[in-house]
């Protein structure tokens, strides 16, 4: 898993599924939803209360960090009516899918991980109570009232036999080798370059050009993968990489007890720094608001000082050009009082030094480079 991009492969669901069967026999306490609707599902077994974070469509994992939670949803307060003091009896993956499904004497909650995600509650028939979203396409309908259907699955990483894994290779129509076993077998793209790693194999190379040596290699390779998800541990790697098993070409930051300790560890965050984040977030909110004002206000401040400016070279002009200006309105005056104002438009039109008269405004604009 790429924390920049935090989804469980399927791979990595398979060995947080391994550890989580801790819960098997555990009684449901409580359900809770964040304000972000994570699902906490708080389930008291053997060891002690353990809290399981659910956010579907991207990951699960046993967590310490209980964080802010919101007024339950509907879907939420329905899952209490149906789970809540029920024991768990089993909690598996479904086949190679990216779902989950944990079983209860009374009701089954199913948790899709791919795609939006979803969370679907069914009765020990398998009929929808409720669910988070309805969907319709081609291979299924999700609603209450129905019955729960899997979607159907290209590859099967788990299952896949050799004779299988060669045809597959030599009938994909993708152009390399890791892109077929990411997509066409299911691997994903981080453990689709693990296998190539291992095989010691070009990962760029069309799966059609592959020998049948190379397709053996690389088929032991992948079984090698699937097998340490079943034994699985913590592994942190660069660039943000966590995995449960150690990955062959990248260096190894720190190791935990468990799958899903380094997925707490990274994906997880307590009450003062959500607190913390969120007193950050209002912070620069304002910043930013403030900021905006300030950049209006300076263009307006530009705006007024080009207006000053403006202003103080006509003032200027009019002190240097006073006294012309003033025999020139003296003139006007008296012209009106004799010929009225159509005689001053006479009497402007024929001075040089007038840019233009508007007589209804009584407004004369003079030429502030003449003399």
């Amino acid at each position: 898993m790429n924390i920049r991009k935090p989804e469980l492969a399927s791979l990595e669901l398979a060995a947080v599924v391994k550890e989580l069967q801790v819960l098997k026999e555990g009684k449901i306490d409580q359900i809770y939803q964040s304000e972000d609707y994570d699902l906490f599902m708080q389930v008291h077994t053997k060891e002690g209360k353990m809290l399981l974070r659910i956010k579907p469509g991207k990951f699960l994992y046993l967590t310490k960090h209980k964080i802010l939670m919101a007024s339950p949803t509907q879907l939420c307060m329905k899952l209490r009516k149906h789970l809540n003091g029920k024991i768990i009896m089993g909690l598996q993956q479904i086949d190679a899918q990216r779902i989950i499904n944990v079983k209860t004497d009374e009701a089954e909650l199913t948790i899709e991980f791919f795609s939006q995600g979803n969370v679907i509650l069914c009765d020990t028939e398998n009929k929808i109570i409720s669910l988070m979203r309805a969907q319709t396409t081609k291979s299924r309908e999700l609603k209450p009232g129905l019955s729960y259907k899997v979607p159907p699955l290209e590859g099967d990483v788990f299952s896949v036999s050799a004779e299988l894994f060669n045809r597959k290779m030599k009938e994909s129509k993708k152009d390399k080798i890791v892109t077929s076993l990411a997509t066409e077998l299911g691997l994903g793209g981080l453990y689709a370059e693990e296998a190539c790693a291992r095989a010691e194999m070009d990962k760029n190379k069309a799966p059609k050009e592959l020998s049948v040596k190379e397709k053996n290699e690389l088929y032991k390779k992948i079984k090698e993968i699937v097998k340490e998800t079943k034994t699985p541990k913590g592994y942190m790697f660069e660039e943000g990489v966590i995995a449960p098993f150690p990955l062959k070409n990248n260096k190894k930051t720190k190791e935990f007890q468990s799958f899903n300790e380094a997925l707490d560890a990274v994906l997880s965050k307590t009450k003062a720094e959500l607190e913390k984040e969120k007193k950050e977030a209002a912070y620069l909110q304002k910043m930013n608001s403030l900021q905006h004002i300030l950049g209006e206000q300076m263009e307006h401040l530009k705006e007024v000082e080009k207006e000053a400016e403006h202003a103080t070279s006509r003032g200027d002009w009019l002190y240097e050009h006073y006294k012309e200006v003033s025999s020139l309105l003296d003139k006007v005056n008296e012209v009106q009082k004799k010929e009225g104002w159509k005689g001053v438009e006479l009497f402007l039109k024929k001075l040089k030094k007038i840019n233009s008269i508007d007589l209804k405004e009584k407004k004369i604009v003079v030429e502030a480079d003449n003399e």
